[in-house]
């Protein structure tokens, strides 16, 4: 018994550690990107889409509801399709869809958000994104 819940303590601890090394990797990939890529002065938020992925037109349309509709006008969204866009995704370390990526306007990479997020936390990062 006390052998069976060292290999499920063991096993569980390898995948954290596994999402976390890939998070770094992601957010390095991202930065080195963003780095070569961002001349503008403004913050951004990069999105990435298919026309396959189901949940994508839900997190473009929160997208734009949170740009248009509230203090963060001046924020520049830059979508791109993954047909498109498929250099580029890789570049950025893309490996889900939707995936959006807040800069800084100094291009700082400041948050990676895999998969749908609500309108409430989109919201939430770019006060933060504002602050820093």
């Amino acid at each position: 018994m006390l052998y069976r819940t060292f290999i499920a303590i063991t096993t569980i601890g390898i995948i954290i550690l596994l999402i976390k090394l890939f998070r770094v990797w992601q957010h390095r990939a991202a930065q080195h990107t963003a780095s070569a890529l961002n001349t503008q002065r403004e913050s951004q938020i990069i999105y990435f889409s298919s026309k396959a992925c189901s949940q994508c037109s839900g997190q473009e349309r929160i997208l734009n509801q949170v740009i248009n509709e509230s203090e963060f006008g001046s924020v520049a969204l830059k979508k791109y399709a993954i047909e498109n866009d498929a250099e580029l995704a890789q570049q950025w370390g893309v490996t889900t869809l939707p995936t959006t990526i807040l800069l800084s306007n100094i291009g700082v990479v400041r948050r990676i958000n895999n998969g749908l997020i609500s309108a409430s936390t989109l919201i939430t990062q770019l006060r933060e994104l504002k602050t820093n």
